[in-house]
């Protein structure tokens, strides 16, 4: 599995269009062959902060993604950002819930 996540740090009142452009990008994200899930978050404290977090099957489905008109419409939204989004890849060999 393949863990990603993306920060963003929106430009001061360009949330609302950062937030319009996540929750479409999401929906079609998980649409997408080998992806697990697909969210977004605000991080407390700061508007203008949220995550998106993605996870896929494995790492041949993440680079499809990668090269999708999805991702193209996400890395078009730099308007809306004071800086690119940092991107972080995780890969997982083994996972588990743990029950509490």
């Amino acid at each position: 599995m393949v863990l990603i996540l993306i920060r963003f740090n929106g430009k001061p009142g360009k949330r609302k269009e950062l937030i319009q452009t996540l929750i479409a990008v999401v929906e079609d994200v998980r649409k997408e062959n080998g992806c697990l899930q697909a969210e977004f978050f605000q991080t407390a404290g700061n508007d203008e902060n949220l995550l998106l977090v993605e996870e896929w099957a494995n790492r041949k489905y993440f680079e499809a993604h990668l090269r999708s008109d999805i991702f193209a419409v996400l890395s078009g939204a730099g308007s809306l950002m004071i800086e690119p989004p940092t991107i972080v890849v995780h890969s997982v060999d083994h996972s588990e819930k743990l029950k509490i």
